[in-house]
């Protein structure tokens, strides 16, 4: 078949992609076996994205990453779509606004945030709080360490450890508050939603919920949870 390398619609980027993998069996390269197949195209002006992927991959999913950007964060966040994920958004505004998670805007190196691991199922929360038990509990978080509270609630700890490593000063060394409505390992994931972004000593509350101190800490956070 032949396609229009100045077009990239979908019937373009399923044709290269098939085309590949025909090429790829002839070549004894395995061709369609696996379930994630990644394509790095050439730069293609016509693709007004920096990679592209299918939501999910009950089977079999396809990833495209364009020319200029075959960096590490584009392609954990595409593989990251076929993982269920869908971008990281702050409550009531962008949806790439997060940008503790590499499923937030580009472009640096950085993991995804708490909700997100729990979601796939990679990470367990170090505790579980309840709404509506009184009283409060602290909490000494290492790096990546959360606490998952009644209504979808993550309470996490992020500092420039692994592949933190490229967080922005603005998003490092932070505790935050998320709320995500998604399920472990379930597809077509909500997307998460960043609520606060709490600095050493400071305090952030949901009234009739809960409050969030950072009480203090380097390169570890001992935050009390306030449970109305």
């Amino acid at each position: 078949a032949t396609f229009d390398a100045g077009r990239c619609g979908g019937e373009e980027i399923y044709g290269w992609a098939e085309y590949a993998m025909t090429k790829a069996g002839t070549l004894g390269a395995g061709g369609g076996a696996g379930q994630r197949h990644v394509f790095m195209l050439p730069p293609m002006d016509a693709c007004p994205w920096a990679g592209l992927a299918q939501i999910g991959c009950p089977e079999k999913c396809f990833v495209w990453i364009n020319g200029p950007y075959y960096t590490i964060d584009v392609m954990l966040h595409e593989l990251g779509h076929t993982m269920g994920i869908t971008h990281a958004a702050v409550s009531g505004g962008d949806e790439y606004g997060d940008g503790s998670s590499v499923m937030g805007a580009c472009c640096s190196v950085r993991c995804f945030n708490a909700p997100e691991t729990w979601s796939m199922g990679w990470t367990v929360p170090m505790a579980v709080g309840h709404i509506g038990s009184g009283g409060e509990t602290a909490y000494m978080m290492g790096g990546n360490n959360y606490v998952v509270v009644d209504g979808g609630y993550f309470v996490s700890y992020r500092t420039g450890v692994g592949y933190d490593r490229g967080l922005d000063a603005k998003w490092m060394d932070k505790v935050y508050v998320h709320r995500y409505k998604g399920e472990v390992g379930r597809l077509n994931q909500e997307r998460s939603e960043l609520l606060a972004v709490i600095d050493r000593g400071k305090m952030w509350r949901i009234d009739g919920l809960f409050n969030v101190w950072w009480v203090d800490g380097v390169d570890k956070a001992n935050v009390t949870i306030f449970f109305y």
